[in-house]
């Protein structure tokens, strides 16, 4: 016999609000993201910065936590975040912009329905 409370769909999120990155480089990170991101700080100081690039507190946090060490590349976590933009000429825009910022792609691939620049 099916389980009525667990067969209800889940109430769905209204959106993404913030990812938290952990870092060992997080100067250069948070100076990566400020530009990459068009970011500002909404606080910042030597262990933890908030940033944001819309009416959102903070859409990136940034920590820099005692104890991290090196990512083994065949270890499990997140592999990279993805950002929309409004359309493929936005996108076309955002890539020149960084590109005259000195920040190019690694990878750029149209999977079908979308286009996708990886940084």
């Amino acid at each position: 016999m099916a389980n009525s409370t667990l067969d209800a769909k889940v109430s769905l999120p209204k959106g993404l609000a913030h990812v938290v990155l952990r870092t060992l480089n997080f100067k250069p990170m948070v100076a990566f993201y400020k530009i990459f991101l068009g970011a500002y700080a909404t606080f910042e100081n030597e262990q933890l910065a908030f940033l944001t690039y819309d009416e959102e507190h903070h859409r990136l946090a940034i920590g820099n936590v005692p104890g991290t060490s090196e990512k083994i590349l065949t270890s499990a976590g997140l592999e990279y975040i993805a950002f929309q933009f409004e359309n493929l000429d936005y996108l076309l825009t955002a890539y020149r912009q960084r590109k005259a910022r000195g920040i190019l792609p690694i990878w750029c691939v149209n999977h079908g329905p979308t286009t996708s620049i990886y940084y």
